[in-house]
């Protein structure tokens, strides 16, 4: 029998362990942990990239892009 794959994400305020939880998982699941700013450090050191314009933005409906979001 075929293990499906797994989505683990995490979402919420500055501060309250998104990170630390994710590190967790992706150590216990043997997880790959992708993560938007490494990724930005590693490629701009301490230097911020270059500034663009965003595609979409979070409104207070709570959707994104058209996809609806969780009310928490």
């Amino acid at each position: 029998m075929t293990t499906r794959p797994t989505l683990f994400l995490t979402v919420g305020l500055p501060g309250t362990g998104k990170t630390t939880e994710a590190r967790r998982i992706e150590a216990e699941e043997k997880a790959l942990r992708l993560t938007k700013d490494e990724r930005v450090k590693a490629l701009y050191g301490l230097a911020n990239p270059p500034c663009r314009r965003l595609r979409g933005s979070v409104d207070t409906r709570g959707t994104h892009d058209g996809f609806r979001l969780p009310d928490l």
